[in-house]
Formats: structure tokens, sequence, C-alpha cells
């Protein structure tokens, strides 16, 4: 259908896809935010967090959890209401009775449970270190006393004895048991002794113990005073730390504005780049489209150079048959002299065919009229097309000159034609019907009236022109890429489909310059 060309040598460019709505784009980035992690939660560390959850203080993850500046003050008083510092204790009285004793044992373990600390937890462990150095002093391991007191453990019976064996042994123990018995006695009555030494130690150790129990309570008295000391700074530095979210919220904001700034200019960066790769694809095809055009440029002008070369032969030839027919005229004078009698045989014949060349001829202007008629017309259509198109292009001027003036050429031609047509006619007789019809259809083909599918493509490329014309470049685009699609379904020439793309590829740099 093209030839030996395929279709990708035949290939025009193809304008992309509309972008992205911008509400698409916002929406796309509200989700990033949504998942972003908060102010506070990259601020603070996991210690700071448990620190600030055991004092009462609660932090907000991110930024969605804060709440608004009421709020916060509401909570900051409920928090100044429940660390309000109790009275302070009064300092340590010498004598209290064991009631008294109690309850300010009970208070000091619930406000140190409220800290994390298990006094009694302490009070075992200092207990059980003291007697163990007391032990130590006096001298005693209580393992190992213990170990000596114990009773001894039962023998068990070794199976497979005889009652012969059974009756020695039972005769041994008796003779053995009450040496042992003895012996056991002493030691036991040894150790009673020892023992009495060791309770009254044991009594005047308690006795030290008692006096420590009531240093233990001063000391608490002592430790309840220091946290409600350390309680009033608590609640100083609570305050400080309502003042330091404060200012923490303000910088907050800031880096909010800031972070709302430097998206813009990210924003503004990539539309600056995408615009970018837009300016460099139209360079691209601009430069392909010069070169196509240069290309263009050489080969009309070896058209030119070609046709020029062909009118110089052409005039030449004429100049032969000019000289041809005058040598033919001389001749037909001197003959004519000698054929006077012959014409005047033929006169009658001659008129004849002189009457059917009238026929001929006036039949051939009737054709001829017609033709220049419907030439007129379409020629007066594609002069309306070309004054819209004299506004766009000067090139365009340039190709219409041109057509005027091979125009103006073919009808001389054709005059010409016509003259020396019917001269041969005169000198050789009337020529058969066929030959006219043929020169006729020579003609018509000369003309190149377009047809029907052409037509409509090149009115499309018209209604193109003339959206861009108004500035209406979506549409334009719209139709360029109809009219490409139809050209690629049309069935043409080799020559008429290279000249009607090039007509598209014009096309579409103008839609690009637009």
């Amino acid at each position: 259908m093209f030839g030996n060309k395929t279709k990708r040598d035949l290939d025009l460019p193809e304008f992309p896809a509309s972008p992205k709505p911008p509400e698409l784009i916002e929406r796309e980035k509200n989700e990033k935010k949504e998942k972003k992690p908060g102010f506070f939660k990259r601020i603070f560390s996991k210690k700071e967090k448990k620190q600030f959850e055991f004092e009462g203080i609660e932090l907000p993850t991110s930024l969605e959890d804060e709440k608004p500046s009421e709020t916060k003050q509401q909570e900051a008083q409920a928090t100044e209401a429940k660390w309000q510092p109790a009275k302070p204790a009064e300092p340590p009285k010498p004598k209290k009775t064991e009631t008294a004793t109690q309850e300010s044992s009970t208070a000091a373990k619930e406000s140190f449970k409220k800290i994390g600390i298990d006094i009694d937890k302490r009070i075992a462990d200092q207990k059980q270190k003291e007697a163990k150095e007391a032990f130590r002093k006096v001298g005693l391991d209580i393992d190992k006393r213990i170990c000596r007191i114990a009773p001894p453990k039962p023998k068990t019976k070794k199976p497979g004895k005889t009652s012969t064996e059974k009756t020695t042994t039972s005769s041994k123990k008796e003779e053995v048991v009450p040496e042992t018995i003895k012996k056991e006695m002493d030691k036991l009555l040894r150790k009673e002794k020892k023992i009495q030494r060791d309770l009254e130690d044991l009594k005047a150790r308690k006795e030290l113990l008692k006096r420590e129990i009531l240093n233990l309570e001063q000391q608490r008295k002592r430790a309840d005073f220091d946290i409600a000391e350390r309680r009033k700074l608590v609640q100083a530095s609570e305050k400080e730390l309502v003042v330091r979210i404060k200012k923490a919220d303000l910088r907050e904001q800031k880096l909010k504005s800031r972070e709302e700034i430097v998206k813009r200019k990210s924003e503004e960066l990539k539309s600056k780049e995408s615009e970018l790769k837009k300016l460099k694809h139209q360079l691209e095809d601009l430069k392909i489209s010069l070169k196509n055009k240069e290309a263009r440029l050489v080969k009309k002008k070896n058209e030119l150079m070609k046709r020029e070369q062909l009118v110089v032969k052409d005039e030449k030839q004429l100049s032969q048959r000019k000289n041809k027919l005058q040598k033919d005229i001389s001749q037909w004078e001197l003959k004519k002299k000698k054929e006077q009698k012959e014409i005047s045989a033929l006169k009658a014949e001659l008129q004849k065919k002189e009457f059917e060349l009238r026929k001929a001829e006036k039949s051939l202007a009737e054709r001829r009229k017609r033709l220049e008629a419907e030439f007129e017309k379409k020629f007066k259509e594609k002069e309306k097309e070309l004054e819209k198109k004299e506004k766009m292009i000067e090139l365009e001027d340039r190709a219409l000159d041109y057509v005027e003036s091979e125009y103006d050429k073919e009808k001389a031609e054709l005059e010409d034609e016509e003259f020396h047509f019917y001269m041969e006619k005169k000198m050789a007789g009337i020529a058969d019907d066929s030959k006219e019809i043929s020169h006729i259809e020579n003609v018509h083909e000369r003309l190149k009236i377009p047809e029907p599918n052409q037509a409509k493509i090149y009115r499309m490329i018209n209604e193109c022109k003339d959206l861009v014309t108004k500035k209406k470049i979506d549409e334009a685009k719209q139709l360029y890429n109809e009219i490409r699609s139809l050209f690629y379904e049309l069935k043409l020439s080799n020559d008429e489909k290279q000249a009607l793309k090039n007509t598209i590829r014009d096309l579409y740099d103008i839609i690009n310059l637009a």
C-alpha cells in the first residue's frame, strides 16, 4: 500500500494524555502527613516519657493528640491540685506512743509506695545484714550450729544378712552403746552451755536492734520531710514543664509554617522540572521538524532543477518543431501549385471534413467550458482557503504563488496543444474521437482534482488551523490526533502520502509553537 516504506517510517508524533488534577495530588499529600510521627514523639525519649507517666503527666504522641489551649489549662490546674504539697511534717519529738509510731510508719510506707519504694524489703535486708555482722562478731556461724545440733540420721538396714550375723551384731551393739551415749551426753551438755551464752548475747543484740529501729523511725520522719520538700520541687518542675510545652507548641507552629513553605517550594521546583522536560521535548521535536524541512527543501530544489532542465529541453524541441514547420510550409507552397488540380477534386471532401471538425470543435469547446467552470469553482474554494493560510504562514503564500504559476503554464500549454491539435487535424485529416477523449482525460489527470477522502482530511486540517488561531489548543490537539488516525487509514500512492504527511507535520509544528 505504501510501496517499500513501512508504517514506522511514516510515524507521526502524538500528544500525551492530560495530567493528574490538583485535588488528587492534595489528597495524597494529606495521607502522607497523617502517617508521619508526632512532634513530641520525636523530641522526648523513652526514659523521659516513663518519668512523666510516673509523675502523672500525659504527653501527646502525635500532633493529632494535642488538645486546645483551654483543655491544657484545665489539665494543668488539675495536676496542680493533685500534687499540692501536704503540710510539712513537724520535726521529730523525743517521746511518742506506739499508735503514733504505727500511724507515722503506715503514712511513710504509703508515701514511699507512691514513689515506688518498698520499705519492708529494705528494712528486712538491713536486719539480715546486721544480724550476720553480729553473729560474726560473736564468732558463731548459724548454719554450722544447726548442723551440729541436728539429730543423727537413722541407718538403713542392709538386705541379705543371715541369723548368725544378726546375733553377732546385736552383741557388739550392746557393748558399744553405753560408751557412745556417755560421750554424746557430754557433748550435748557443753552445747547447752554454749547455747545459753548465745541466748544472752542475742538478748543484748535484741536491745541493740530496738535502739536501731528507733533510729530508723527518726530517719523515716526525716525522709517524710524530705519527700514534702521534693514534692514542692516537683510542682515547680511541673510548672516549668508547662511553660516548656507552650514554647514547644509555638516552635511546632513555626516548624509547621516552615514545612509548608518548604513543601510549596518543592512543588514549585517539581512543576518547573516538568516544564523544563516539556521544553526539552519540544526542542527535540523542533529539531526533528527542522531537519525534515531541510530535507524537503533540498528535494524541492532538486525537483526545480529537474523541471528547469525539462523546460529547456521543451524549448529546444519547440524551436526544432518551428524550424520543421517552416520547412514544411515552404515545401507545401511549392507543392501547392502542383497539387491545385488535386485540391479542387478534394475540396468537396474537405468541406465535409470541415463540417465534422466544427462539430468536434463545438463539443470540445463545451467540454472545455465545463472543465473550466469546475476548475474555477475549485480554484475559488482553494483561493479562500489559501487566504486563511496566508495570514498564518508565509511559506504557504509562496506555495500558492507557485501553484498559480503552474496553473498558468498548464493553461498556456493546453492552449498551445489544442492549437497544434487543430493544425494537425487540418493537415492530416480528422482524428479519431478516441484520441480526443484520451486527450481530455490527460488534461483531467494533470489538474489533479482531489478525491472525497482527501478533501475531508484537508478540510479537517483547515479546521485545526482555525482552532489554533482562536487559541483553542486542546481541541486542536484532539483534532490533530483524529487527522493522524485517518491518515493511516487512507489508500494513496507514495508521492501523495509523502505530501500529505508533510502538511500534517507542518500542522504539528504550528500547534507546538502556539
